[in-house]
């Protein structure tokens, strides 16, 4: 019984002087092996130190923030600066500068993604305006139109019209899709770099901003995806038929050159859009890789500043767990030896 007790009193000693052993700082708890400052981070213009506390028991280590010599004891200031501590780590370990450099490039094209489909744009509405003249302009010396000569000579030629319309559609959905993508993602490098250089961020906006890039550039990278098929289906068929075409005597190079106008200019915005859905996709992985990091380590954080509120009195809590024990097993090895 005697042994019993001394063990109770030394354990509580212990848990009493552990608090002098963590100096220099007033914030220590019973029990904590050491600190460390892990990094500091500014919300609204005011820099926090962010310090981790290794305690002997794991549910009262945990994260201590502090403006100056004030520790944060608000849970509203503590979320906030938790959450500005996890973007910061987020963004500064998941992204570096060739990171953020690949989302301006596709900030970029997305915001020109008019100008990029102006070029097949018009070769396709020439196109499409040369077959309506085709039909209707007559061979010299022959009984045939331009059109039945073209049709005749290659079979491809039937249905093209209907082919190249739906071509068009496709570069008018490329164009809207992808075109209202490219301001989230701008946005996301533009506060990417903000956070690295330290300037702070509306943090608050950050998760729902990535969601939205990470989603537009999912369908972005889907729609590109399908429309470089579509678009490199109709550059071939369109180079076959001014192959086709080009064979015809006296008029082959009339007939052949819009068609192989068309393809070439069909060619260069299947691999514009190709590489487009390339770089979305490289650009949605290190979007969706930050915002999961940042997830992560807010909460961690989060839960650890919320342990170190009340890290003594889990300390004691557990000393006096143990102490019950200890008593009551002394005590019935002191009756059993009775």
């Amino acid at each position: 019984m005697r042994t019993a007790f001394v063990l109770v009193v030394g354990l509580l000693f212990v848990a009493a002087i552990s608090g002098v052993a963590a100096e220099p700082d007033e914030h220590t708890a019973p029990l904590d092996r050491g600190y460390e400052k892990v990094g500091e981070t500014t919300v609204d213009g005011t820099t926090y130190d962010v310090y981790r506390y290794d305690n002997l028991l794991p549910h009262a280590s945990g994260y201590e923030f502090f403006d100056g010599d004030r520790r944060v004891g608000d849970a509203d200031e503590a979320r906030r600066v938790s959450q500005a501590y996890a973007w910061k780590v987020a963004v500064t370990e998941e992204m570096d500068e060739n990171d953020i450099e690949k989302l301006r490039d596709v900030g970029r094209t997305a915001d020109r993604a008019g100008t990029v489909v102006s070029a097949p744009f018009t070769v396709l509405d020439t196109t499409l305006s040369y077959i309506d003249e085709l039909d209707e302009r007559q061979v010299p010396f022959a009984d045939r139109s331009f059109w039945d000569v073209a049709t005749s000579t290659s079979p491809e030629v039937r249905g093209i019209e209907s082919a190249l319309r739906t071509s068009r559609n496709e570069l008018e959905r490329w164009d809207e899709r992808v075109g209202e993508v490219g301001e989230d993602v701008t946005r996301v490098a533009d506060e990417s770099e903000r956070i690295r250089g330290s300037d702070g961020s509306d943090y608050d906006d950050l998760p729902r901003l990535f969601e939205d890039a990470s989603d537009g550039l999912k369908e972005a990278e889907e729609v590109s995806g399908v429309v470089a098929d579509d678009l490199g289906e109709a550059s071939e068929r369109t180079g076959s038929i001014a192959d086709d075409l080009a064979e015809v005597r006296l008029v082959g190079d009339e007939l052949s050159s819009p068609f192989s106008r068309l393809s070439s200019a069909l060619g260069n915005a299947t691999t514009t859009v190709e590489e487009f859905g390339d770089s979305a996709a490289e650009a949605r992985e290190v979007v969706e890789r930050t915002n999961d990091r940042a997830a992560t380590e807010e909460s961690g954080t989060s839960t650890g500043w919320n342990r170190r509120q009340n890290a003594a009195l889990r300390v004691y809590g557990t000393a006096a767990a143990v102490a019950v024990v200890v008593l009551l097993t002394g005590g019935y090895a002191y009756r059993r030896r009775d």
